[in-house]
């Protein structure tokens, strides 16, 4: 397997995102994913394994952030 087909993965995609904004909100990683079950599921476990932090800010709307 290519490297750049490994680095193409969405979970890739989402860590290089973030990497390089440092961090983000949902809306702005749905650009990148389009798909929001995917994108759900790949922050999920991009959280549960500890790679991402997830904040949650109580406004109105609630706003949530990723970050590395």
């Amino acid at each position: 397997m290519k490297i750049s087909s490994m680095l193409n993965t969405p979970s890739v995609k989402v860590i290089l995102f973030l990497y390089d904004r440092g961090e983000a909100r949902y809306a702005d990683l749905l650009k990148l994913i389009p798909s929001r079950g995917t994108l759900s599921i790949i922050l999920k476990e991009l959280d549960e394994e500890g790679l991402i932090k997830r904040r949650v800010v109580a406004s109105k709307p609630i706003r949530t952030y990723y970050s590395l």
